[in-house]
């Protein structure tokens, strides 16, 4: 081997890191789904304000959720693409729980509306990685 290269031993996630990957997906999403309900809240009260919350909800929450989720993924190396891969669907899929939790248990939307997000946040966080 040469002195400038180096060698990184391929790494395939057990079970204990890929559950800690799902973990990370849901302590993100508490905070980050908490945090675009509270600037929502208030703008849902004016109904002249609609524009407003659908700016919120269709570019600033995104962009948020969408950074929140790969960021427990940057520390990651020496990884094949299709480990991390299954790490941010671990990400991805941790994060779409606990929101489709918050929303139809705490603030009363119908699971009909909210199923797709276990697949979306998925599959976006499995792209952005």
């Amino acid at each position: 081997m040469k002195p400038e290269e180096c060698t990184i031993p391929i790494h395939r996630p057990k079970i204990t890191e890929m559950l800690f990957f799902f973990s990370c997906g849901i302590i993100i999403s508490i905070p980050t789904t908490a945090f675009v309900y509270s600037l929502v809240n208030p703008l849902l009260t004016n109904f002249t304000q609609i524009t407003a919350t659908f700016l919120l909800y269709a570019f600033f929450a995104p962009f948020i959720e969408e950074f929140s989720k790969i960021f427990p993924l940057y520390y990651r190396h020496g990884e094949t693409q299709r480990s991390i891969l299954n790490l941010a669907i671990m990400v991805g899929l941790g994060f779409a729980i606990v929101e489709l939790l918050e929303y139809v248990f705490l603030l009363g939307v119908p699971i009909i509306f909210r199923l797709s997000g276990l697949f979306f946040h998925s599959s976006s966080t499995a792209i952005a990685a």
